[in-house]
């Protein structure tokens, strides 16, 4: 297991990230990465609750709804 913020630092001290505020509806937090077109998203189910700002839902074959 690798926590998120740890994986975060060591992006954070090889590139230049800025906190995109791009929102989809899903989990994703996004970054924008040295200042360019390349952005970067995150998940982080174990160190940041997500489920808040999800508006996901899943349907399946038999007609049932389920939230993520």
């Amino acid at each position: 297991f690798l926590p998120l913020t740890e994986a975060f630092d060591r992006l954070a001290s090889r590139f230049h990230l800025d906190r995109d505020r791009l929102r989809t509806g899903g989990p994703a937090r996004y970054w924008l990465v040295d200042g360019g077109p390349t952005r970067l998203g995150l998940i982080s189910p174990l160190t940041a609750n997500f489920c808040d700002g999800c508006n996901r839902v899943r349907l399946t074959t038999e007609g049932k709804l389920y939230l993520c």
